[in-house]
């Protein structure tokens, strides 16, 4: 999600360093958008597809509050899907 907001807002590929999101501020109204998609209470193992939020509207956002907001989102989901899972997890990785 970040990446696809960075390149169709700045045509920049990827935020290095977190260097762009640092910069901003959360909008938990948008946060609280994400939140209410099915995906978020969903059961694991979950996959999405890249175009499954496209119906919420970023376009009022700032390249560094969307960032930042979104990064927020992110990690939201991964703690949550954790906590499901019930389970003592020592290490987590995380790419893309």
């Amino acid at each position: 999600m970040i990446d696809d907001f960075l390149y169709k807002r700045a045509a920049i590929h990827y935020d290095g360093d977190g260097k762009i999101g640092v910069r901003g501020k959360i909008d938990f109204e948008v946060v609280k958008k994400f939140q209410k998609d099915v995906f978020y209470s969903s059961p694991i193992p979950k996959s999405l597809d890249c175009n499954h939020f496209n119906y919420i509207d970023l376009n009022f956002i700032n390249l560094e509050d969307g960032t930042a907001t979104l990064t927020y989102i992110t990690t939201d989901f991964i703690k949550k899907s954790l906590e499901i899972l019930e389970k003592d997890i020592k290490q987590v990785m995380v790419c893309g």
